[in-house]
């Protein structure tokens, strides 16, 4: 049987989320103040799926050269 996480790890966790996904559902709003929004709509959001993939696969790679670097700065206080 697994163990449950500490409480107090719930709070960093929703903190976390809610600095990572805040601000989505803002794109929206000035959205419908452009002149050409049925073209930069969908611009907008491939150019950032394109760049939000580009971020992670940056961050995978330096995860996967660089395996114990978190750990030994952790470490290392």
């Amino acid at each position: 049987m697994v163990e449950a996480p500490p409480v107090g790890t719930l709070g960093e966790a929703a903190l976390l989320l809610l600095f990572a996904y805040a601000g989505f559902e803002t794109t929206a709003a000035p959205a419908e103040s452009t002149r050409i929004h049925g073209v930069m709509c969908p611009f907008a959001l491939l150019t950032m799926i394109v760049l939000v993939t580009l971020y992670t696969l940056v961050q995978l790679v330096a995860l996967g050269t660089l395996p114990g670097l978190a750990w030994h700065r952790v470490a290392a206080r």
